[in-house]
C-alpha cells in the first residue's frame, strides 16, 4: 500500500513540475538581462524619435513597452527592441 502511495505521489509531483515549466520559462522574458538596454535608455529612444509625455515604461516578453504621445498628441504604444534600442512598432 505504501509503495502505491509513493508511486502516485511521485507521478503527481512530476506532473505538476512539468505543467509549471512553461510558466517559468516565460518569466525569463519578463525581466531585462545585462545585455538589454535599460528603462531609461528605452525612454530616451522614444523621446529621441519625437514622442512626448511618456507615461509608462515596462518590460514584457523581451521588449520595452512605452506609453507616450505622438507629435499630434495622440496616445501611442511604442515597442522598443531591448537588444538594440530601436523602435520596432508603434500602435495608435
Amino acid at each position: 500500500m505504501i509503495e502505491k502511495t509513493s508511486s502516485a505521489l511521485a507521478i503527481a509531483i512530476c506532473t505538476l513540475t512539468l505543467a509549471g515549466a512553461p510558466a517559468l520559462a516565460n518569466d525569463r522574458n519578463d525581466y531585462p538581462t545585462d545585455n538589454d538596454i535599460s528603462m531609461d535608455e528605452a525612454r530616451d529612444a522614444v523621446e529621441d524619435a519625437g514622442y512626448t509625455s511618456v507615461r509608462a515604461v515596462e518590460f514584457d516578453d523581451g521588449q520595452w513597452q512605452v506609453d507616450a504621445k505622438d507629435k499630434d498628441g495622440r496616445e501611442v504604444d511604442v515597442t522598443v527592441d531591448a537588444s538594440t534600442g530601436k523602435i520596432i512598432r508603434v500602435e495608435r
